[in-house]
């Protein structure tokens, strides 16, 4: 009989690495204490001297500086959810019901355990369809785009703006029917968010609030799970606020919300949905995340209610770009991490082709993946809070939290948000920080790849627009069929619900109890990161001769520079190599066979000599890539690092087409 080696038993296996653990502590107790002066000084020697001061500060966006290197930092008092696990959340907006459908069986079947569906937007004042959503506007469309999901088995979220009320009337009507129950749905209803964004106010806003308290007396028995109102700050991000603004204008809406809904703060603190964008700075994404959890909870203990709120975290639009959308990828994992970083409740991570609208298979299983390598790859589903202790983590949340609430008060002072909106001082606030942003985006201090750092010149991106004179055709023809739709005898849900049985739609139902639709205030904008770039890419160009003087090394970077940069504006450049021997002959004579309005010369400083600039002056503008100079003779325009990115390459369009 052979001998076998025992196995050791779990107790030996403790019991060891208890020891070892023990001994590891010991060891790192003997390491020595690293003050901040040490520190300094040890940046300062691999520096070689030179004065640090300048990076150990980072300002933000918001206004604020950050300290980079720090030795102590308080621990922020954060309320959690009790699993560390997140939904994954894919989020829809795919023209017809069928491919919505087919889209939601794909990521299901695909490790997905949740959906947003975003609506048309034309949904939400009864005209024709925009195609910026699906169509669902009646219960047929419902239970086709439906159809073999279990939705007992995975949290929905609504998406409809100003028709909320309505289509969670379609989508309770198709439930009904269907004998669906234990949902958990985010219905979104949310009237000052769709006010700002569309600027329409389909009644008072009292009325609005007695919709939104029915739909909730009506629905919470019937559906405990659920949760009625939605407060999103992405109206307001897509606008161009920064993070203060963001957060300060999500705890002025649950304000409101408190004042007026008639819900107690105990039960309001359950309904609530909160819907915060996800950006390209992780640290900052962080912040956000564990600064609106301390400034709920904050906001319902003064209520004296301990609340936890329901987050919902959605890869931000913003930064998303149609130029080389391959970058795209990283941004959402970017926006992703820093999500499950900051313990989001839910996640939707947008496909990389999302702006473009193409809605690929690969641009759907890459974003579902992402998730997967998120939590099973990199294990962020089983950490509580990786940012707990990080110094500069704690020190960003803090300081964020305390601005975001001097914010809020500032515009409770002012009357409360609605007040605000209705006198359009939010539009101006949002108006500034997107010109804060916009100014570090066209100066080239905020990197967009494949926009304004490495463009790919031959890039001719297409968007996909929906089919609509499909759908309004198809809706027609459902009337004509149907013929006269139901009377609306009074806009209580248990008097509506039934309609629907009998064809009713969510636009005639929009048309039937909401008579006021009137635009009060302009709907807030949209901007994009990429916007100036991409606005400048769709002009026509022509191309410009880059001449280069000198030496291969000395005018190599200097042209890979100008090359980018007249790139991302979209305009080509031809290359003409010129020795620096007999140079201004040899210029002349190849600017006067170049057929163009702005010649572009590349080369060092001390090239760029008086009688070089005045001579070719003859032939067409000059510009010159490097920083501005004292000199006699000035040209034409000066391009280099840190310059007004959009308005030189505007001045070079309009000079040359």
């Amino acid at each position: 009989m052979t001998n076998r080696k025992k196995t050791p038993s779990w107790y030996t296996i403790n019991k060891s690495l208890t020891i070892q653990l023990k001994q590891l502590g010991n060891c790192m107790s003997t390491f020595k204490s690293i003050t901040k002066e040490e520190w300094i000084a040890k940046i300062q020697k691999e520096r070689k001297g030179a004065d640090p001061s300048g990076i150990l500060h980072r300002k933000t966006l918001d206004g604020f500086f950050l300290d980079i290197l720090h030795t102590t930092a308080e621990p922020a008092n954060i309320s959690f959810p009790d699993s560390s696990r997140w939904i994954k959340c894919q989020e829809y907006g795919m023209f017809t019901p069928q491919a919505l459908n087919q889209c939601l069986l794909r990521d299901l079947q695909g490790g997905c355990d949740g959906a947003l569906i975003r609506l048309d937007s034309g949904l939400a004042s009864g005209e024709a369809f925009v195609g910026d959503g699906t169509s669902l506007w009646n219960v047929d469309g419902w239970d086709q785009a439906l159809d073999g999901v279990y939705l007992e088995g995975m949290p929905l979220h609504i998406e409809s703006g100003s028709a909320a009320f309505c289509v969670g009337a379609t989508l309770l009507a198709w439930q009904m029917e269907r004998k669906v129950s234990n949902v958990q749905i985010h219905y979104g209803l949310d009237p000052l968010g769709a006010f700002a964004q569309s600027g329409i106010r389909l009644e008072s806003m009292s009325a609005l609030y007695q919709k939104g308290k029915e739909f909730y007396e009506w629905v919470q028995p019937l559906q405990p799970e659920s949760r009625i109102f939605r407060v999103s700050s992405e109206p307001y991000h897509m606008a161009g606020a920064c993070r203060t603004r963001e957060l300060s204008i999500i705890l002025a809406t649950i304000a409101e919300y408190l004042r007026h809904l008639e819900i107690s703060p105990q039960e309001l603190s359950k309904q609530l949905t909160l819907y915060l964008p996800m950006g390209r700075d992780i640290f900052e994404n962080i912040a956000v995340l564990r600064s609106i959890r301390m400034l709920y909870s904050h906001m319902f203990d003064a209520c004296g209610v301990k609340a936890t709120p329901y987050i919902h975290a959605k890869t931000s639009q913003r930064m998303l770009s149609i130029y080389d959308p391959w970058v795209n990828m990283l941004r959402s994992t970017t926006a992703g991490f820093s999500a499950a970083v900051g313990k989001a409740d839910s996640i939707s991570i947008s496909p990389y082709d999302a702006r473009l609208a193409t809605d690929t298979e690969l641009g759907a299983r890459v974003a579902r993946n992402t998730h997967h390598l998120l939590s099973d790859e990199c294990h962020l589903d089983q950490l509580f809070d990786p940012g707990l202790g990080s110094y500069y983590i704690e020190n960003y949340t803090h300081t964020l939290s305390e601005k975001a609430w001097e914010a809020f008060q500032t515009i409770e002072s002012r009357g409360g948000l609605y007040a605000m909106l209705r006198k359009r001082s939010v539009r101006a606030l949002l108006e500034e920080d997107w010109r804060q942003r916009k100014k570090r985006i066209v100066t080239g201090k905020m990197s967009i790849i494949g926009c304004n750092l490495y463009p790919q010149p031959e890039e001719k991106p297409v968007i996909s627009l929906a089919n609509t004179a499909d759908e309004t055709r198809r809706q027609s023809e459902y009337y004509f069929a149907r013929g006269a739709s139901p009377t609306i005898g009074g806009s209580t849900l248990p008097s509506i619900i039934p309609l629907f049985h009998e064809g009713l739609t969510t636009n005639e139902l929009m048309d039937g109890i909401f008579f006021y639709k009137k635009k009060v205030i302009p709907p807030l904008p949209v901007h994009y990161d990429a916007e100036p770039f991409e606005k400048l890419r769709a002009l026509p160009s022509q191309p410009i001769p880059l001449l280069k003087i000198g030496s291969e090394a000395q005018w190599s970077a200097r042209a890979q520079f100008a090359e980018q940069f007249l790139c991302s504006g979209g305009i080509a450049c031809s290359h003409h190599i010129l020795p620096f021997e007999d140079n201004l002959h040899s210029i002349l004579e190849c600017s006067k066979n170049v057929d163009s309005a702005v010649i572009c010369i590349c080369g060092p400083d001390g090239y760029y000599t008086d009688n070089l600039i005045s001579s070719l002056r003859s032939y067409g503008k000059v510009l010159v890539v490097g920083r501005p100079s004292e000199r006699a003779v000035q040209p034409w325009k000066y391009m280099y690092r840190g310059c007004n990115m959009v308005e030189l390459l505007q001045s070079i369009l309009s000079e040359t087409t």
